[in-house]
């Protein structure tokens, strides 16, 4: 279900296989390798200020994707000194910083229809409701069945490969 949006931007460099030539699509996404995702989708290029994240040094392979997002207010920490290096990242956030990136590159999605519901959105964090019910609004994101989002749940490459191809084609 996924092969068109990973084949899609593999071409476009935007994602690469974990080695000997495999995707790994079931693994799950951290929350760097999603940013880097979104940022070069949309070439995002900014330059500015410090990166206030202790756990994003300047040799990381990261770092621009990360700063640039930062700058450019699509991404923030899960504290004020640290961006969570190393950690999956959830479906909800995945739908916030998407939403974020289409604003900043004045992408316009459309209104969220609001008979649009996920059962279980009294789960989803009042900073993420807006994001998801606009991605899901536009066709960027769907459920995981049963009209449920699980937006504490943890993307899969295959999953943010989707979501991010959703947003350009």
């Amino acid at each position: 279900w996924a092969k068109e949006s990973i084949e899609g931007l593999y071409k476009a460099g935007v994602v690469n296989g974990k080695g000997n030539q495999k995707f790994c699509p079931g693994d799950y996404v951290l929350r760097e390798e999603f940013v880097k995702m979104l940022v070069s989708t949309f070439g995002l290029k900014l330059v500015g200020e410090d990166l206030p994240f202790v756990d994003v040094p300047e040799n990381a392979w990261y770092y621009d994707y990360v700063k640039t997002a930062y700058i450019a207010e699509v991404v923030n920490g899960i504290s004020a000194t640290e961006f969570g290096t190393g950690q999956n990242i959830s479906r909800q956030d995945i739908c916030t910083m998407t939403y974020r990136m289409l604003k900043e590159c004045d992408v316009t999605i459309g209104e969220m229809n609001q008979e649009m519901v996920f059962s279980d959105s009294e789960d989803i964090a009042d900073y993420a409701k807006e994001a998801v019910y606009a991605a899901k609004t536009a066709g960027i994101i769907s459920g995981v069945g049963n009209n449920t989002f699980n937006p504490k749940g943890f993307a899969n490459r295959a999953e943010a490969a989707q979501i991010v191809y959703n947003t350009i084609r």
